[in-house]
C-alpha cells in the first residue's frame, strides 16, 4: 500500500468532542469508529497490482477490548469497512495466529472480531496465519543472520497492522511493527515469532513493507486502562515512535525500533483531524505501568466469558479452567 503526500501521522478523536471512553455497545461503537477511520484512511491508495489486504489487530486472548490490551473490534470492524468501502475488489481479511493454547478463530469469536465484520458490512474473513503455505527469507542486522518464515498471504498482498497502544512485555511500545513480528515465525517456528528480537523484527516489517498502520489508542493500556478516545494512522515506523512517545517510553532503548528509523528523519510530523487534545496533554494523561499478567484476568472478565460458554455451548476458555 502507497501513502499520498507526506509521511505524517494523523490523529482523530472518535466521535468528535465527545469523550465517551468504552461503551460495551457494539453498534455504539462502530457508529463512533466508522466515520473516524474513515477519516484517517481518507487518500490511502492501494497498488493496482494489489488484489488483498490483511489487517492485524492485537489478539492477546484472554483480555477484554475494555482492557486497552486487544484492538476493539469495533475499530477493527470499521477498518475493514472503510477499505471494502473505497477498494470493492479488494479480497479484505483480518488475521492472526493460533498458539499452543487457542485457535486464532476461537480467540477472534472470544474478542468479537466477527460479530464486528458482520455489523459492519465488512465483508472480510478470519484467517488463520498458522495455516498456508510460508515464504523463508533469511535477514541480517549486521551481526548476524535470522531466518523468517513468513506467511505468503503477507508478502503478496497489501498488510494494515492495527495494534493497541500498550507496552509489551519487555516495556517497550507494541505497535504495527510487533503486530507484525508476532505472526512471522522465526529459527525452527512456523507459528509465532519473537517481538522483541529486532532483526527478526525489523526484517519481517522491511520484507513485507507496511505502509500504513492505524493504531487503537481509544482504550489504552499502560498500568491500567485509560479512555484517551483517540486513533493515530500513518507509515508505521512512525506511528510506532509516536506511540512510544505518548507512552514515555525511550525511543533509544528499543532496538527494533531505534534500528527500523536509522538513517530516517526522527522528526514526527503530526496532523489532527478536527478538535484533538495536544500530545502534550495525551502524554501526561496516559497511565505509567506494566502489563497485566496474562494468566490474571479481572474477575467480571472470567465470569462473562464462562456466561458466554454456557449460553452458547462452547468450551470455558483454556486459561479460566484453571481458575474455577
Amino acid at each position: 500500500m502507497t501513502v499520498s503526500g507526506d509521511p505524517t501521522v494523523r490523529v482523530i478523536r472518535a466521535d468528535g468532542d465527545a469523550r465517551t471512553g468504552f461503551t460495551p455497545n457494539l453498534e455504539r461503537r462502530l457508529d463512533r469508529f466508522r466515520p473516524a477511520v474513515a477519516d484517517l484512511l481518507e487518500g490511502v491508495e492501494i497498488a493496482a497490482d494489489v488484489d488483498r489486504v490483511t489487517i492485524l489487530p492485537d489478539a492477546h486472548y484472554p483480555f477484554h477490548p475494555s482492557s486497552g490490551m486487544v484492538t476493539d473490534p469495533a475499530v477493527v470492524g470499521a477498518v475493514a469497512a472503510a477499505i471494502r468501502h473505497d477498494h470493492p475488489d479488494v479480497d479484505v481479511a483480518v488475521a492472526g495466529a493460533s498458539d499452543d493454547r487457542i485457535d486464532f478463530d476461537r480467540t477472534a469469536a472470544y474478542l468479537g472480531y466477527r460479530e464486528a465484520l458482520e455489523r459492519a458490512d465488512a465483508d472480510a474473513d478470519l484467517v488463520d496465519l498458522a495455516d498456508g503455505r510460508r515464504s523463508l527469507r533469511t535477514v541480517s542486522d549486521g551481526d548476524r543472520a535470522v531466518d523468517l518464515r513468513i506467511p505468503e498471504r503477507l508478502v503478496e498482498g497489501g498488510v494494515v497492522p492495527v495494534p493497541t497502544l500498550r507496552p509489551t512485555e519487555a516495556g517497550t511500545v507494541a505497535g504495527g511493527m510487533r503486530a507484525i513480528a508476532r505472526v512471522v515465525g522465526s529459527g525452527g517456528s512456523t507459528v509465532a515469532g519473537s517481538d522483541e528480537d529486532p532483526a527478526a523484527v525489523v526484517g519481517a516489517v522491511r520484507t513485507i513493507d507496511p505502509a500504513w498502520t492505524v493504531v487503537d489508542a481509544a482504550t489504552t493500556y499502560g498500568g491500567r486502562p485509560h479512555a484517551s478516545d483517540v486513533l493515530l494512522a500513518g507509515p508505521t515506523t512512525a506511528v510506532d515512535a509516536l506511540g512510544a512517545v505518548l507512552l514515555d517510553r525511550d525511543l533509544p532503548s528499543d532496538d527494533a525500533l531505534s534500528a527500523a528509523l536509522e538513517g530516517d528523519d526522527a522528526s514526527i510530523t503530526v496532523s489532527p483531524i478536527g478538535d484533538v487534545p495536544d500530545l502534550e496533554t495525551l502524554r501526561e494523561r496516559m497511565p505509567d505501568g506494566e502489563l497485566p499478567p496474562a494468566d490474571d484476568t479481572h474477575p467480571a472478565v472470567s465470569v462473562a466469558y464462562r456466561l458466554y460458554a454456557a449460553v452458547g455451548n462452547d468450551a470455558v476458555p483454556p486459561q479460566l479452567e484453571a481458575r474455577r
